[in-house]
């Protein structure tokens, strides 16, 4: 079989109703109360012009909730089914116009031009997959990326802290330390312009994709004042290459959050959840068992705030005490090493 007909067989099985439709029916789960769904019939579909491929796909009218009424779009399949090995491009150029257009009209039909969320509900997405439909994101106020993998992921427990003199600045046990205080009260983040309070979500959650596994971020968490949300990245004992690629690390992490909040409060408290506020950017801290971080690191920071003057960036260290954490101010290592990040 030739490699163009190979990257045809998503669409060939679904055609021949051979995909499994068990993720994309977890996932209807998180459209709770007041959210609610209702499968589009074949006859609504068509009274809705909806192309025939497009219309091969389980549709949702999603209501209940103004800001997150619109069109779910189930992909059934597993996680090899949906690999850019089996979905070609050629595929997806087919999807992009006629989801633009079914999105119009049902917007039009159920909600009065008001539609707000566009949802691709499945298994798991590669980055190459979604990249396909940037254009979308462009022009209907929210893509909403709703996978099985990244709800297993949202771990509302904390991590056990096993304490051992071997393990006490490895980052796992740090990890537990930082959630069990975040958990159990708020943590004070020591920002150098104004102190902010978080509290735990979870932790280890899936993000960006890596080149062998999903990357996850240390920490997911929420400031209590104005619910951003904020992603903590840390490290323990390491050397300087591996240190040296915390910030960008975490700038990665919290900026595939940045995008995908209103998943993210979605599954972890639903749309009627009053702890996330999904109109606020999301915080970054990062955290280190060092008194200083490089000063390329204040270079990356000033450089990031000048593309978006409205995040937030902080840098703190991370000292363990009586068997337990805490968090300090961190300095920049510089010739003024008093100045704090």
């Amino acid at each position: 079989m030739s490699k163009a007909m190979k990257k045809e067989n998503y669409n060939a099985s679904l055609r021949d109703g051979k995909l499994t439709d068990k993720y994309v029916k977890e996932i209807l789960d998180v459209f709770e109360k007041p959210l609610r769904y209702k499968e589009l019939e074949a006859q609504e579909k068509k009274s809705l012009n909806i192309s025939k491929h497009l219309a091969r796909f389980p549709l949702y009218i999603i209501s209940g909730n103004k800001s997150w009424q619109g069109l779910a779009i189930g992909f059934p399949g597993n996680t090899a089914d949906l690999t850019t090995g089996n979905v070609g491009t050629p595929f997806l150029r087919m999807l992009l116009y006629p989801i633009l257009e079914a999105f119009q009209a049902v917007s039009e039909k159920y909600f009065n031009g008001n539609a707000n969320c566009l949802y691709f509900m499945g298994v798991r997405f590669p980055d190459v997959f979604l990249r396909k439909f940037t254009l979308i994101s462009a022009t209907i106020p929210h893509l909403i990326i709703l996978t099985n993998d990244l709800a297993k992921t949202i771990r509302l427990d904390i991590p056990k802290i096993i304490g051992t003199r071997k393990n006490e600045h490895s980052e796992s046990y740090l990890q537990a330390n930082l959630c069990s205080l975040m958990h159990e009260d708020e943590l004070v983040i020591p920002d150098g312009r104004k102190p902010f309070k978080i509290k735990h979500i979870s932790y280890e959650v899936q993000t960006v994709e890596g080149t062998e596994k999903p990357e996850r971020l240390d920490i997911l968490g929420y400031d209590v004042e104005d619910g951003s949300l904020v992603a903590f990245e840390i490290k323990g004992e390491c050397g300087d290459n591996e240190f040296n690629n915390l910030f960008t690390q975490g700038m990665e992490h919290r900026n595939w959050l940045e995008e995908n909040k209103m998943a993210i409060k979605l599954i972890t408290e639903g749309s009627n959840g009053s702890k996330i506020d999904t109109t606020k950017r999301v915080k970054l801290v990062l955290g280190a068992c060092r008194e200083t971080v490089p000063s390329i690191f204040r270079q990356l920071k000033e450089a990031a705030l000048k593309k978006d003057k409205y995040m937030q960036i902080s840098f703190v260290q991370i000292i363990k005490e009586n068997g337990k954490v805490r968090l300090n101010p961190i300095s920049y290592e510089s010739n003024n090493p008093s100045r704090n990040a």
